[in-house]
């Protein structure tokens, strides 16, 4: 016999061990979201590999393990490690420059056009009033410090989520089968056909989406680490990782190139900034517009506003790691709803004839 009160008793205590789940798995939502998003994508050499092994699944996901720690982990760590210490150079630096004064301001600044007459009046109030000068250095000195201290630690922290989400990745792999299989049904419980429906579209949104923003990324970091070579920038592997990882910010090649443009100027070699500024123009930021249409033609397309607020968004709720959860997830959430509506769409039309 139905019973009202017993069917709400019902969706309480669900709901309630729902909200227990997730508060459970909360602090490891994001490494858990990045290596789900990581194994959807990559699971078609996983397959092929199970193929391989003659379907010793746990060997395959430990190897596809290995790979992720050699191609993410790994870089990620000296990247991170590369940001650490140019952090704590740059807060030496600048603690020197708050001690000895702010000497005399660079050639260059004072050749801007419009407010280089400006900079040069106001850097010769500084130099005679020692005190405004201590002052103004004290302003720019702490907030620095806070700032590039917030970001070591934001790069460790996106470093053990990172390692985090490789170890939850090998289960992923192994039981993925398992967990699909769950999940699709799942899905046709509560839906019906249009949920298994809804299962199979998230899984080829998730994989354009990676294929479309990762693809791009390593070309044009790849394209990066060649132009840095033949420019003779130190550090070119380093320089071509962080292109890969600012890829996905808007404007984000730009500030890397034109710092090895300005490198290249201030070290004389004035022939060579200027190929590195035209590299940069015409090949590396130039990628973007031609590699990321191609990879994403057949699969998911998101509009290049929604990536960057995925990506800014993602940081922000997520992390570094986020970088990869938030646009994956506005893409899944677009895809979803105009497959939901064209399935409306569909229903409304049949109900008419």
């Amino acid at each position: 016999m139905y019973s009202p009160g017993l069917q709400i008793s019902r969706i309480t205590i669900v709901a309630l061990l729902i909200l227990g789940v997730l508060w459970v798995l909360r602090p490891f939502l994001s490494p858990l979201l990045t290596a789900l998003i990581i194994v959807v994508a990559t699971w078609l050499p996983y397959s092929w590999l199970v193929r391989q092994l003659g379907n010793r699944k746990a060997l395959a996901a430990a190897i596809m393990t290995l790979l992720l720690t050699v191609l993410i982990l790994i870089p990620t760590f000296f990247l991170g490690g590369q940001v650490t210490k140019a952090a704590t150079i740059l807060v030496e630096t600048l603690k020197d420059r708050f001690q000895g004064g702010i000497g005399e301001p660079p050639a260059w600044l004072l050749t801007l056009p419009l407010v280089g007459e400006h900079i040069k009046a106001y850097w010769d109030h500084l130099l005679n009033d020692a005190g405004s000068g201590a002052e103004l250095l004290q302003r720019i000195y702490d907030p620095a410090k806070r700032l590039i201290t917030s970001i070591a630690s934001g790069v460790v922290n996106g470093v053990l989520q990172i390692l985090l989400a490789i170890f939850i990745a090998f289960f992923a792999y192994r039981d993925g089968q398992q967990w699909s299989m769950w999940l699709r049904n799942a899905a046709r419980r509560l839906s019906g056909d249009i949920g298994t429906h809804m299962v199979d579209v998230a899984g080829k949104t998730i994989l354009g989406v990676m294929v479309g923003i990762l693809g791009t990324a390593a070309a044009q970091g790849l394209v990066a680490y060649i132009g840095f070579k033949i420019a003779g920038v130190p550090n070119a592997g380093l320089l071509g990782a962080a292109t890969f990882l600012t890829s996905m910010l808007p404007a984000g090649p730009v500030l890397i190139w034109l710092g090895a443009a300005y490198w290249l100027y201030d070290q004389s070699l004035t022939g060579w900034a200027i190929f590195m500024v035209i590299w940069g123009a015409a090949g590396i930021s130039s990628v973007d517009n031609v590699v990321r249409p191609v990879l994403i033609a057949h699969t998911a397309s998101l509009p290049f506003l929604l990536i960057a607020l995925g990506t800014f968004g993602g940081i922000i709720a997520f992390g570094f790691v986020g970088i990869f959860i938030g646009p994956t997830l506005l893409a899944l959430a677009v895809a979803m709803t105009n497959q939901w509506l064209n399935h409306r769409n569909t229903i409304t039309h049949s109900e008419r004839l």
